[in-house]
This record gives C-alpha cells, sequence and structure tokens, in this order.
C-alpha cells in the first residue's frame, strides 16, 4: 500500500469500551512499528450498519475489516447483508462466552463466501494480527482488479477490429500468469461437468496434473467430492454463485476446502459451464476447531466454577442477599437467608414488600443510608422482628451483619450485599452468661464468707482430731494399768472374802473397785472424744429412747427441773450405739441442771430433718441428707462468745474444782462425729443453751436391745487360749480365768499363740489383745485360727481398738470385743455367753465326701482308708505326690488328706500344687513330726497329729464340713 492510496478501514460494529480501547490501542502499536500501514478507525452502531456498507461498496476501496462487537442483538443478520453486498474484506467473529453451539453459529460461514476468522484480544500480536488481514484483503484486490482488467480486455477484443489482437495478447498473458501462480485452485468445466480448465494452483492443491484432469468428468477424479456435486447442482438450478465447506482425500490424507462455484455464460447468456476456485483451508480449521475446544473447555471450566460459586453461595453457614437499586429488589437469596425470614418468596420483590413487618425497624433505615452514602455498615447483636411463620406472632432475632454498597464502573451505587449471621442463641447465651456471672459473683462472696467460716470450723477439728489422737493413746495405756489394777483388786477381794478378813478391809478394797470404775469411766470418756470407742450401733427409734430414759432423768435432774419431752410423729430411725445415746444425752441433762442451779426447765425435742448443702458447706465431714434431730435445751444462764469457742475441749470447764471432769461434752461430741452425725451449739449469756444432735437416717427397722440382767458368777472347764503381750495384764486374765475354773493357755504374741493352735491341743477359745506385736497381729491370728479350728470362739479386748476391729467408728460385723478395763464378772459373763452359745449349736455329721488319701507307708494307708469308708466317705489312695496329681487331673475332690514326708514331691509342694487347679478343696495334714513345711501355705490347713484314732479323724472332718457350710453360706 502507498501513501497515495486510502487508508485500511477498520470498522467496529457494536463494539463495547474495553474492545474499543484494546483495538485502538493495536492500531496504534501498527502505526508506531509502520507509519506507512496505518488504519482508519469507524465505530458503528448496528443501526448504521447497512447503509454505511452500502456505500462502500459503491467506492472502489480497500475492503475493510470489521470487528463483530458482543454488543451486536443479530449477529446472523449483519453477516447476511454482508453476504448481498459481496463483500470481500475481513470478518472478525469474538468468541461467545457462555453459548455452547458455537458451531451452530458458525457452519454456514464457510458457505457465504466470505473471509473471517475469530478475534481474541486477549492473545499476545493483536497488531500483526490486523497488519496481515489488511494484506490479504488488499492481495484479494489486486487480483481482482487484474480479472477486471483482463476482462474488459477480452471483451474489446472480441468486438474490437484486428488491431486489438496485440491487447488481448498481453490480456491473456497476463490471465495465464494470474491463474499460474495463483494459490488457489481455479477449475472450469464445461456443462457436463467436464474439466475444461486446471490451473496450476489445482494440480498443486489436488496433486493432479493439468494432463490428467483436462477432459475427465469431474466426478471421476480421486479429489471430488459429493458436496461438491451437490453445490454444482444448485449453481445450475439456481444461476448463482454457491459457497460450500467440503472434506476430500488427496493424495494419503484428508484435506478441507472452502469452494465458490459460479455459472459461466456466453455473449447471448447461455449456460456454458461452471467456474469453482477451491481453496485449502484445512489449517485454518484445524486452528478454530483447536479454538472451539479451548473455547469449550474454558466454558465448561467456568461453568464449573459458576457451579461451585452457586454451591458455596446456596450453602453458607450465614445468610447472604443481594439487592439492586433504591428500592433494595431482591436479586440472590441463600438458604440461610431463607432459613431467617421463614422460607418466603422475595425474588424480585422489594425489601418493604418482601418483609413489610420491617417497616418502620433500624434495618430498613440502615439500608437506605447505605445505599445513599455508599459507605459500608457492620452490626452486631442487631435485634430484628420477623413473622417467620404465616399468621404468627412477631419473632425478635438478633443477627450480626455487614451491608456492602454494589458500585457499577462509574462508581454509583447499584445495589447492595447483605451478609451475616443469626447469633440469637449466642446472645441469649451471652445474656445468661452475664446474669449468671453476676450471680456467681455474689455466691463467690458468700462463698468466700462461708469458706471462712468453714476455715475456722476445720482448724477447730482438727484441734480436737490432734487432741483426740493424744488422748487416745493415753487412754489406751490407762486402760492397760486400769485393767491390772481391776484384776488385782478383785482376785485380792476373793481372798480377803475367803479368809473372812474385817469389814474395814473389805471397804478399802471396795473402795479402791470404785476408784477404779470412775478411771474406767474418764478413759471411757477419753476414748469418746478420740472417737476411737467400739460402738455396737443398731437400728433405733429416738422416741423410744427417750419415753425409757424419763425416770432417768428426773431422778438424775431433781424437782427443781421440769422436763419435757417433745415427740415427733413418723420419726425416722437412726444407726447407733443406744448405750453410749443414753450416757450423751444423760451427760447434756446433767451439764443443764448444773447451768439451772435455781431451776428451770429441760426441754428434749426430736424431729426429722434435711441438711443442705449450703449448710454441710461449713461442716467438714459432714454430706448433705436427712437426718434425725435431737435437740436439748435449757433455760440456764447460757455461755459467753469465749466459753462457746471452746465448750467440746477435753478438760475445758467452768465449773469449780471438783465439780466436773470437762469431758462431757468432749465425749457427746465424739459420739456423735463416730455415729457419722453432727452437734452445735446455740447459746447467748442469760438465755440458755440448746445443742442440736443430727444423727443419719437409717432405712432399716428398729431393734429393741434386750435388757441385762444381773446373776451369779459363772465360770466353766472349757480351755482358753489367752494372747496377751503385756504380761502383767496377761497374767491377771490368766489368773481370773483359772479362778472361775477354765483350763487356760497362754502366749505372748500371735506366733507363740499360732504354735499353741498348731500343736492340735483342743482349744474353744482365743481371748487376744486387738494390739499385738510381731509379724502375726491379731486379726491374723483369728483368721489362721478359724482355718485350723472352724468352731473355734474369739473374744478382743483392748482399751485402744485402733482400726483393726472397727471401720467406720463401729465394731466390724460378727466381732465380740471386751473392753478394758474389764471386772472379773464383765469377763465371766461374756466367756460364759460365748461358749454357751457354741454348745448349743447342733452338730452335724458331715456328710459323704471325696476323699483324696496321700500315704507312702502302706499298711497306714489301707487302715486310714478303711477307718473313712467306714464313715460313709468316698476314697482315692495314692502313695505319691505325682499320683495324687494324676488322680486330681481326672476327678474332683472335697478334701485331700496327705502326710507331709513323701518320696519324691512334698506334701506340702502338693497341696500348693492342688490348689492351683481345685482352690476350693480342703485340706487335713497328717504328721507326726511337725508342721513347719506348712509355714506360709494360705489358707493354712487343717492339722492332725499321728497318731490319731477315729475320733480325732471324725473331729477333723466336722471341722471341714464346717469349713464348706461357712463358705457356702457366705457365698449364698
Amino acid at each position: 500500500m502507498t501513501q497515495t492510496e486510502p487508508t485500511q478501514l477498520l470498522v467496529m460494529v457494536a463494539v463495547d469500551e474495553p474492545l474499543d480501547e484494546a483495538l485502538a490501542a493495536a492500531v496504534d502499536e501498527r502505526s508506531r512499528q509502520d507509519p506507512l500501514a496505518g488504519f482508519g478507525l469507524t465505530r458503528l452502531v448496528e443501526a448504521e450498519f447497512e447503509s454505511f456498507f452500502v456505500q462502500q461498496n459503491e467506492v472502489d476501496t480497500i475492503p475493510p475489516l470489521v470487528v463483530v462487537g458482543d454488543l451486536v442483538r443479530n449477529e446472523a443478520a449483519l453477516i447476511r447483508i454482508l453476504q448481498g453486498l459481496a463483500f470481500k474484506g475481513h470478518i472478525f467473529l469474538l468468541p461467545w462466552q457462555e453459548r455452547q453451539d458455537q458451531k451452530g453459529r458458525l457452519g454456514h460461514l464457510p458457505l457465504s463466501g466470505l473471509h473471517w476468522s475469530m478475534l481474541d484480544v486477549k492473545r499476545p500480536g493483536l497488531p500483526e494480527l490486523l497488519a496481515g488481514v489488511a494484506a490479504q484483503c488488499r492481495q484479494r484486490q489486486n487480483l481482482q482488479r487484474s480479472l477486471s482488467r483482463a476482462n474488459s480486455q477480452l471483451r474489446r477484443y472480441h468486438s474490437g477490429p484486428s488491431q486489438q489482437e496485440p491487447r488481448v495478447a498481453i490480456s491473456d498473458y497476463y490471465l495465464t500468469s494470474f491463474l499460474t501462480h495463483s494459490r488457489d485452485a481455479v477449475v472450469a468445466l464445461d456443462p457436463l461437468q467436464r474439466v475444461l480448465y486446471w490451473s496450476s494452483g489445482a494440480e498443486r492443491l489436488f496433486r493432479v496434473s493439468q494432463e490428467e484432469a483436462v477432459g475427465r468428468a469431474a466426478a471421476d477424479l480421486p479429489c471430488w467430492s459429493s458436496a461438491l456435486e451437490s453445490s454444482l447442482q444448485d449453481v445450475r438450478d439456481d444461476d448463482d454463485t454457491v459457497a460450500v465447506e467440503a472434506s476430500c482425500r488427496i493424495a494419503d490424507s484428508m484435506k478441507t476446502t472452502e469452494s465458490v462455484c459460479s455459472p459461466v455464460h456466453d455473449e447471448l447468456g447461455r449456460f456454458a459451464g461452471y467456474l469453482i476456485i477451491v481453496r485449502d483451508v484445512t489449517e485454518r480449521q484445524q486452528r478454530l476447531e483447536a479454538e472451539r475446544a479451548a473455547h469449550v473447555e474454558e466454558n465448561r471450566w467456568l461453568s464449573s466454577e459458576r457451579q461451585y460459586l452457586r454451591t458455596l453461595f446456596k450453602q453458607a453457614p450465614g445468610f447472604i442477599a443481594v439487592t439492586t437499586g433504591a428500592n433494595h429488589v431482591f436479586d440472590l437469596v441463600n438458604d440461610a437467608y431463607q432459613q431467617i425470614i421463614g422460607q418466603r418468596e422475595v425474588l424480585g420483590l422489594p425489601a418493604v414488600e418482601a418483609l413489610p413487618e420491617m417497616q418502620g425497624q433500624q434495618l430498613l433505615v440502615l439500608l437506605d443510608h447505605v445505599y445513599q452514602s455508599g459507605i459500608p455498615y457492620v452490626g452486631s447483636g442487631i435485634a430484628v422482628r420477623l413473622q417467620r411463620r404465616p399468621g404468627a406472632a412477631l419473632e425478635t432475632r438478633f443477627v450480626d451483619f455487614v451491608f456492602q454498597p454494589i458500585s457499577d464502573d462509574a462508581g454509583r451505587t447499584t445495589g447492595l450485599f447483605w451478609q451475616g449471621s443469626d447469633v440469637t442463641d449466642h446472645k441469649l447465651t451471652r445474656d445468661k452468661l452475664n446474669l449468671h456471672q453476676k450471680n456467681l459473683e455474689k455466691l463467690v462472696q458468700e462463698r468466700t464468707k462461708a469458706l471462712q467460716t468453714s476455715q475456722l470450723a476445720l482448724q477447730k477439728s482438727q484441734k480436737l482430731e490432734a487432741i483426740g489422737q493424744l488422748t487416745g493413746g493415753i487412754a489406751h495405756d490407762f486402760n492397760n494399768v486400769l485393767q491390772i489394777i481391776t484384776g488385782s483388786l478383785q482376785l485380792l477381794q476373793l481372798e480377803v472374802e475367803a479368809e473372812r478378813l474385817p469389814s474395814q478391809t473389805l471397804q478399802y478394797l471396795k473402795t479402791a473397785v470404785d476408784a477404779v470404775d470412775r478411771g474406767s469411766n474418764l478413759s471411757s470418756q477419753l476414748l469418746a472424744f478420740a472417737r476411737r470407742q467400739p460402738l455396737r450401733p443398731v437400728p433405733l427409734n429416738l422416741n423410744r429412747i427417750l419415753r425409757n430414759m424419763g425416770g432417768l432423768l428426773r431422778q438424775a435432774l431433781g424437782e427443781a427441773i421440769e422436763i419435757d419431752v417433745i415427740e415427733a410423729a413418723g420419726l425416722w430411725n437412726t444407726l447407733a450405739d443406744p448405750h453410749q445415746l443414753e450416757n450423751v444425752i444423760l451427760n447434756l441433762a446433767i451439764n443443764a441442771r448444773d447451768a439451772m442451779p435455781e431451776g428451770g426447765s429441760l426441754t428434749l425435742e426430736l424431729a426429722n430433718t434435711y441438711l443442705d448443702e449450703h449448710y454441710v458447706l461449713s461442716q467438714p465431714d459432714l454430706p448433705a441428707g436427712q437426718y434425725v434431730q435431737l435437740a436439748v435445751s435449757d433455760t440456764g444462764t447460757g455461755m459467753t462468745p469465749d466459753v462457746l469457742e471452746r465448750a467440746f475441749d477435753p478438760f475445758y470447764t467452768t465449773k469449780q474444782d471438783g465439780k466436773g471432769t470437762g469431758l462431757g461434752l468432749s465425749m457427746a461430741y465424739g459420739f456423735t462425729k463416730q455415729s457419722g452425725g453432727h452437734i452445735r451449739i446455740y447459746s447467748e449469756p442469760g438465755k440458755g443453751t440448746t445443742f442440736k444432735i443430727y444423727l443419719p437416717r437409717s432405712y432399716e427397722a428398729e431393734i429393741e436391745a434386750p435388757m441385762s440382767s444381773g446373776g451369779p458368777v459363772v465360770g466353766g472347764s472349757e480351755t482358753i487360749l489367752v494372747a496377751e503381750d503385756d504380761p502383767a495384764v496377761r497374767n491377771t486374765a490368766v489368773s481370773m480365768l483359772q479362778k472361775l475354773g477354765y483350763r487356760v493357755l497362754q502366749a505372748e504374741d500371735g506366733r507363740s499363740a499360732l504354735s499353741v493352735l498348731k500343736s492340735g491341743m483342743g482349744v474353744e477359745m482365743l481371748f487376744t489383745d486387738v494390739v499385738m506385736p510381731g509379724p502375726v497381729s491379731s486379726t491374723d491370728l483369728v483368721k489362721k485360727a478359724r482355718a485350723l479350728h472352724p468352731d473355734i470362739r474369739v473374744l478382743y479386748t483392748s482399751g485402744y481398738t485402733q482400726n483393726a476391729i472397727v471401720h467406720g467408728g463401729r465394731l466390724d460385723r460378727g466381732v465380740e470385743l471386751l473392753s478394758k478395763p474389764y471386772r472379773r464378772e464383765d469377763l465371766a459373763g461374756k466367756v460364759r455367753q460365748m461358749l454357751d452359745a457354741r454348745q448349743s449349736e447342733p452338730l452335724r455329721d458331715p456328710g459323704p465326701l471325696h476323699i483324696l488319701l496321700v500315704e507312702d507307708d502302706d499298711g497306714t494307708r489301707d487302715a486310714v482308708g478303711e477307718l473313712l469308708s467306714h464313715l460313709g466317705h468316698e476314697v482315692k489312695a495314692a502313695d505319691s505326690a505325682e499320683a495324687a496329681l494324676e488322680h486330681l487331673a481326672q476327678q474332683r475332690f472335697e478334701v485331700l488328706l496327705t502326710d507331709l514326708n513323701l518320696p519324691g514331691m512334698s506334701g506340702a509342694a502338693l497341696i500348693k500344687r492342688a490348689r492351683l487347679s481345685s482352690p476350693d478343696m480342703q485340706v487335713v495334714v497328717a504328721s507326726g513330726q511337725g508342721t513347719e513345711e506348712c509355714e506360709g501355705l494360705e489358707p493354712v490347713p487343717i492339722v492332725l497329729a499321728k497318731p490319731y484314732d477315729l475320733a480325732s479323724l471324725r473331729s477333723a472332718l466336722q471341722q471341714v464340713n464346717q469349713m464348706m457350710m461357712h463358705k457356702a453360706g457366705r457365698d449364698g
């Protein structure tokens, strides 16, 4: 293109602003690259398109480049206009972003005869692309001009004189040169579709020489296609130019061609044949297909991304809405928004119509403000009243949200984006939490005060506990000393009575015994305060206790004191030691009497009560629950705060010297605590005092204690084993029992006592101290004694029980205890009672037992087997431990009777092996050389000393039977 030629036009039809800017930039860039290859830009709207190109078609100018923009509403109509004007320029189409039917859109273009391509302004090299397409347009224009001049020369040649022949020759030369060098294939056919002309371009394209093609029917050529055949028929029928795109095989590959078929007429206007121009568009088609596939993939990806974003929007946990315009018309809402407004249809409706209940509320005012100002708003905990169900009352919800303005390119607000969360539950929970926090602060203050009170009570309790441990230890030693004195005095009293000494001597002895009794009572009070006295609690009803104590109280208080007992209807039972409880009540009554020297009234009132968590918070070790309350109130002088603070301290008293020990209230305190209860004092000077005792409720039925009756001292002739580590106490106990007629054995510790029991001597009772030195404790001794002698009776004695036989302040079930110091009458009565109970039990003959007899001596094995069979038992005999184990593997036995000295495996090893396989099997050891090998066997086997007779064997089996019955009763 020269400077004198018109400028190449670039026509932009209905192009949006971004594309316009991109094309203008490309034109400027091309002008900078080549100032002689400039473009002229023309911008058209769709309505101006047809008139503009009609004018362009009338002027012989360079065909323009046309860019069809996204804003064109009818792209097909525009293309038809260009086709009707025989447009020789180039059309640029933009790829559709949101339509999948690209093929249907572009399929008609190859048939239109137009030159076109897809334009992607985002790809680099746009200026070069425009320059290349413009060059092709100029080439086509030059070719058209050459053809026109050639045709003019031909017409003048045929109509003019002979001097035109040189010009015709020149014209032929140009035409031939044009056809020879044309890149397109030019083919001429006669009316019968035989090849008249086959250009050089046709030879290059179809790989068929001119000699092979000319004269042949076009249908016989290997490159011919049915599409061309059909298009020729259309040309003949319509007498018009037809464009067609077809696929044909050239050599060994498929090519895509674009053909323009035109009719040819002679001078008379008669149909003379066909002119076909064929172009190879394979590469262009492949490029278009690649572009089309890329666009499809991009559209698929965009569609997938849009679907993903729609899913995120729909399932977002917070509510989202988009409104447009000043009336806030709903354009988009998600599920969370629908849920908060009650699943209403709001799309396309203004906010006032969609949510009429919002009128007058803060939210609508905020919407208008944000839309008008363009400033976002963030709200927290805003109250909104909504009708979430048709006909329902307005419901208040609390929301956190943001209103974000949506602006166009010019910065004008076009809508609002809503995003937020329903925080109603959180708001209500937070309000409750704040309320609870305030209540908690108040409660902390109250509990802090209560804790301080509790700490003071705990300090006092710990002080009393420490004093109690000290007094308990003192009481233990004191009781041992008292026991020695008591026993010695009573033995001396027997001697004095026998020798009939003067009555003055007897009076001295009686005075000494009375002093011991007072010391014993003092020791008992010390143990009660220390919570170490052994209690025998039984279910009882305090109504009955007070009723039975009426006479005793009147006798103790005298006529100057008025007694009022208020029983409670439906009073619960409690679990307590009745004798110790009576002592507590009596002590409190005596204290009340001493506080009313001029007389007064004493009220004992019973009630059911409940101690709640708040009350027990200040009382260490006191659980909340149901209690039986005993209130002892007097009208005496009362207590000052100082006296009240120390009232339960042992040996503390406000009475004159010699008027009290200071242990009465201490004993009441210790008893109540040991019984799982609580005691409290309410007193003011001059207004009297009230003691309130709380004992835990019991659901067991009341048990009335039997009346104790005195009687003569009775002894016996049974054998009693005395186990006591203190020699003086042991000698006193042995002497007292011997004076009662019993046969007495003695041991200084548990090991010595166990040796006596294992010796085979008959022992009916074990009388043992609770606190025993050495490796064998009193409880271990009793356990092994009962294993050796199942029917033995066990009587404990102690001045301080610790935790051996007392747990939770109560004697273990089945335990008999004689507390130190005890009198001769107490010892005689307790021993006789237990031994008589033993004799009253019916003697049960052992039933038939399966016995495994192990004895290596043949004569002894046969003799013992005969004795066992005589007693009705089934016997299996073995001469060794190994043989016995084989029998145990094949049969179950209830008793193993074995010698200890066996060939091979010893009897002790056999016992251990047998108990692994048969843990319930009872074991009897027969030995004439001691039982040292049985040390450490648990449980201890029954020992049968050789030689033994039928009675001894029967007794041993009787013990086996009793142990089996005891175990069966325990398991049942």
